[in-house]
């Protein structure tokens, strides 16, 4: 954004985003960076006065003037090196609670699509998650193709993820992702390191995930020592009722390669 000079110290910026989650752009508001360009004369230099706000997370950058509230009735920081007096803040705003220390967990998230180009769709959905903030994608599963018993055949993988995202960002990340594909894939948190949430929004772990031969073959593949709920994925694999359905379709299908 570009703006003229005169106009700079009762300047303030508004940014959203839409179609994204909002847990998840609270994860992500922090690693989003904006340059405000002040014209002078011709010639144009990154401002340092100007607050950006961003969504319902607002940052001031230095001590301009300004009304007492701005954009959508957000406040205005004043003081000297972008302080806020408190007298600044919302009238119904809490007091900040300590932050707690962010921890990395190990997560399993189930992977599907039936489209043609299924691969690639999946590829692409791993390449994001990785890319995430606070993820980091750990261990790959072979890809899998599951006989569909009530639908056409599915192309099936499991990952693991380190994670420092709480599990209802996740969840909420893994169905911005899914948006972003169309519905072309499915993502599907099955288990994530000593969490246990049973609510409107999700269950983990995920309870599908217990008998289905088309998340269990691709994680035990993955992890032979892996546990759901306690129990080892290998012997809920040897009964699952959709094992005959479910086999191996490639190795190295995350480089590229389905043969």
């Amino acid at each position: 954004m570009t703006i003229d000079a005169p106009s700079v110290p009762d300047t303030q910026v508004s940014m959203r985003i839409d179609g994204v989650d909002d847990a998840v752009l609270a994860s992500l508001s922090g690693h989003i960076h904006i340059d405000v360009m002040v014209r002078r004369d011709g010639d144009e230099t990154v401002a340092d006065d100007v607050p950006v706000h961003f969504g319902h997370h607002w940052t001031p950058t230095a001590s301009a003037s300004a009304p007492e509230s701005g954009v959508d009735g957000m406040p205005q920081p004043t003081g000297e090196s972008g302080s806020v007096r408190s007298s600044d803040r919302p009238e119904n705003a809490e007091p900040a609670e300590p932050a707690e220390p962010v921890i990395s967990r190990r997560a399993v998230v189930a992977m599907g699509s039936r489209v043609p180009g299924a691969e690639e769709r999946l590829r692409a959905a791993v390449v994001t998650l990785d890319a995430t903030p606070g993820n980091q994608v750990e261990r790959i599963s072979p890809l899998y193709h599951a006989a569909g018993i009530d639908g056409p055949d599915e192309s099936r993988a499991v990952i693991e993820l380190s994670t420092r995202l709480a599990p209802h960002t996740l969840v909420g990340l893994l169905r911005s992702v899914e948006v972003g594909h169309e519905g072309a894939v499915t993502l599907r948190l099955v288990d994530m390191e000593g969490v246990s949430v049973d609510d409107d929004t999700c269950t983990i772990p995920w309870p599908p995930a217990r008998r289905s031969a088309a998340v269990l073959a691709p994680w035990f593949d993955m992890d032979p020592d892996a546990t759901y709920d306690g129990t080892p994925v290998s012997f809920l694999l040897a009964g699952a009722p959709d094992a005959d359905a479910v086999g191996i379709q490639s190795d190295h299908w995350i480089i590229g390669e389905t043969r």
